[in-house]
């Protein structure tokens, strides 16, 4: 099994593959917490074999921003969600991930992980 434990920068790509938002997150021992300035995450994550990984988030908003890539301001917007995630690791430094927040499957979200540091 990869060792993927410590911290990792996240880029959020939106469906134009511009980069939406960055934040960190602390990967260690198959659970998963970080944010950014909109959002706070927390989920799991597994290693299938082969560089394949899955995992799953729960995605919740605490700040008061109109716009984010899960919707706009209004009664519409998601405020909290699961996000099922699945992809690829390079050489234990980058991880490729995509996925459709539970919900609102119309939208296609992917995020590259870069390592930081080590745990």
């Amino acid at each position: 099994m990869a060792d993927f434990n410590g911290v990792w920068l996240v880029k959020l790509f939106g469906p134009n593959q511009n980069v939406f938002g960055e934040g960190i997150v602390v990967l260690r021992d198959g659970l998963v917490h970080g944010g950014d300035h909109r959002f706070f995450y927390e989920g799991t994550y597994e290693c299938l074999g082969e560089g394949n990984i899955k995992a799953k988030l729960k995605i919740t908003k605490y700040s008061r921003a109109k716009f984010t890539l899960f919707g706009s301001c209004g009664s519409a917007e998601m405020v909290e969600y699961t996000l099922p995630l699945e992809g690829t690791d390079e050489g234990k430094s980058i991880i490729h991930l995509s996925g459709c927040a539970v919900g609102n499957e119309g939208l296609a979200v992917e995020a590259e992980l870069q390592r930081w540091s080590p745990s």
